[in-house]
């Protein structure tokens, strides 16, 4: 699997990155939930990044 992300150019979490979020979610304060964390590359995103509708404030207040 790693040679396949290094043969299409996806950028691989890192440990340190991986580590980094651990980090934050053990130290958010008390009155936090954090109920599930999933990480993933941003290029491998299922089907890619896409984004059907802009909503703008006007639309969210109506």
């Amino acid at each position: 699997r790693r040679a396949q992300s290094k043969e299409s150019g996806i950028k691989e979490i890192t440990a340190h990155e991986l580590a980094d979020t651990i980090l934050y979610a053990v130290n958010v304060p008390a009155h936090i939930n954090i109920n599930r964390i999933e990480l993933q590359p941003t290029e491998q995103t299922y089907g890619g990044m896409s984004f059907d509708a802009v909503v703008t404030e006007e639309d969210d207040i109506a």
